[in-house]
């Protein structure tokens, strides 16, 4: 049977014409049956209408196929995800145009290679057993790799496997699907590094309160020492042995209490200093010995002080500069050990200096260096790690707001630093600050003190601390009675207000601190002046104090000439007081 889409509708009906007259033509031709051929053409426009719409519908499905083949294939390429097939060798016969996006190369470079070799050789065991797993248990298989992309990048993909088995388990292909979690696992690991600065955080927030509570107790310490100095120095010649011992034991407390102070600072526990001269050297030789109890037994630090100059401006900044330099150079040591030199020595400059950026005015300088052999610092990078917030991670972490503070600091001072390094061989840090004229006033000076007949009220919760601060006011003249619990200072107060003309008071005190002695004390007797002695002293607890009925603060260990001249400057004040 021929259709009339096959050969066309005209030549069609000419054929059939042709087929009936050739039929009537033949002898053997039966009139009779005419109208049977009749009803077969007909049968076979019917059997011809039906063949036309079979190949309509065909036709139509033919589209539809064809429509769905396109979109499989758009989806397949442009899924979120890469889709990988591999033979049963593990070679890419199929990738999507999504997973050749992912892995960065061309597909017809993809097709043919080995899956494996474009995973990062870390995480190659962890896939092959991924597809040992999948083709044993039939399950898909999950896991985290990293694959290397062209240009020798890396990302992190999630990886499900499914491996399609014979009827004996024999596995044909492998079916991969893989996204890109890269950004998933960069805030990962920033969740994982702010919780562990937060946590680093919190320590350090310990360590000051506990510095804090640690200063109290050691500057009541440093306390009975300096007292106990200050008396010997009044009944000792200077010249002799002991006068001498008794000179150093003076100021090695002074020195302690400092020291004490720059912890607290670097714990945030202490304001900051006002400006004032000091020697560098001895600041260095203080970042030292709390860096030297810090660091591992590997590391060496090496200290050669050959300057006994001053420099203006605030100690505390200056030790937070050597701090910052010792870390970054212990830091770079941490791996291997090594040695770290600290030089502090004075230069003079006839000319300006110029090196970097900035030049240096003609004069004297404080040149300070601190060195170390670690790993250097990357060509590259050194003239940019004085920027705030520069980092280079992996290579040198030595970077940051530490050398930014560093730099900061060094040029309020007039001052600059400069960074030299080679990788493999160490860094060096040079610092140059100007010197200044003026001079710390070290040793104890015998001049005479102020003292007076008033009577003082001494509350102090250490018995010898008490002890040493009442005969240092009693050698000024005055009348004191000392008392180490505040509960029974308040009770004697109470009973005779009118016996006392000040009231000396710790701060830290374990049943009543000093400010609410303060405020007891007032509200008993309005007026009464009184002197509060503290191991650090901050804005809001001055404030709060000074509300209370506080009139000066003393910082310990308490030394006897600021004890003398504060003590009379609070009585003359209330005298004059009273007076206008």
């Amino acid at each position: 049977m021929i259709s009339e889409t096959g050969i066309g509708r005209d030549k069609f009906a000419e054929l059939r014409e042709q087929a009936q007259r050739l039929l009537k033509d033949r002898p053997d031709f039966p009139e009779r049956e005419s109208a049977d051929i009749l009803e077969l053409i007909q049968e076979l426009k019917i059997h011809q209408a039906e063949l036309e719409i079979q190949n309509e519908e065909l036709r139509r499905a033919h589209e539809e196929l064809a429509q769905l083949h396109r979109e499989y294939v758009d989806l397949y390429d442009f899924a979120p995800c890469g889709y990988a097939t591999l033979n049963s060798k593990g070679v890419i016969d199929r990738i999507n145009l999504s997973g050749v996006k992912l892995l960065g190369c061309d597909r017809k470079g993809l097709i043919g290679s080995v899956f494996s070799t474009h995973v990062a050789v870390e995480y190659e065991d962890q896939y092959y057993s991924a597809l040992q797993k999948a083709g044993e248990t039939g399950e898909k298989q999950g896991l985290e790799l990293k694959v290397a992309r062209e240009g020798k990048t890396q990302i992190y993909v999630w990886t499900d496997i499914r491996a399609d088995t014979d009827e004996k388990r024999q596995v044909k292909q492998w079916r991969i699907a893989f996204v890109d979690i890269s950004s998933k696992i960069a805030v990962e690991q920033e969740k994982k590094q702010l919780a562990s600065e937060l946590q680093q955080a919190r320590k350090m927030e310990s360590i000051g309160h506990l510095a804090g509570g640690i200063a109290h107790d050691f500057n009541n310490i440093l306390a009975v020492i300096l007292g106990a100095s200050e008396l010997l120095l009044d009944d000792l010649p200077e010249e002799s042995t002991m006068g001498k011992i008794a000179i150093q034991l003076y100021n090695a407390s002074l020195r302690g209490a400092d020291l004490v102070r720059k912890i607290q600072t670097y714990a945030k526990k202490a304001p900051a200093t006002t400006a004032g001269p000091f020697k560098v050297g001895e600041i260095a030789e203080d970042a030292v010995e709390l860096v030297r109890a810090a660091v591992p037994s590997s590391i060496q630090v090496v200290l050669d002080i050959q300057s006994d100059s001053c420099v203006l401006g605030d100690p505390n900044q200056v030790h937070q500069v050597f701090m910052n330099l010792l870390t970054n150079a212990s830091q770079a040591l941490e791996s291997r050990g090594g040695t770290i030199d600290v030089k502090v020595k004075d230069i003079y400059f006839e000319q300006k200096y110029n090196r970097g950026a900035k030049n240096l005015h003609s004069g004297a300088y404080v040149k300070a260096t601190v060195s170390d052999d670690g790993k250097g610092i990357p060509a590259d990078i050194i003239e940019n790690i004085f920027e705030p917030y520069f980092t280079a991670s992996g290579q040198f972490h030595n970077t940051g707001m530490g050398l930014a503070v560093v730099h900061g600091i060094v040029e309020s001072l007039g001052g600059d630093v400069f960074a030299e390094s080679e990788e493999g061989r160490g860094s060096v840090f040079t610092i140059y600050l100007p010197v200044t004229k003026q001079q710390v006033s070290g040793t104890v000076v015998k001049n005479e003190l102020p003292g007076g007949a008033e009577r003082i009220l001494l509350i102090d919760d250490d018995s010898a601390v008490a002890g040493f601060l009442s005969k240092a006011l009693q050698r000024l003249g005055y009348a004191v009675t000392a008392i180490t619990s505040a509960p029974q200072a308040v009770e004697l107060f109470t009973s005779k207000p009118e016996d006392f003309d000040l009231v000396v008071t710790d701060m830290a005190m374990p049943e009543m601190t000093g400010d609410k002695l303060a405020a007891a004390m007032t509200a008993i007797r309005p007026g009464i002046p009184v002197v509060i002695c503290t191991g650090y002293i901050d804005g809001p607890t001055v404030k709060q104090a000074k509300h209370l009925g506080a009139k000066a603060f003393l910082t310990k260990p308490v030394e006897r000439r600021k004890l003398a001249k504060t003590v009379r400057m609070v009585l003359d004040s209330v005298c004059a007081g009273k007076t206008s």
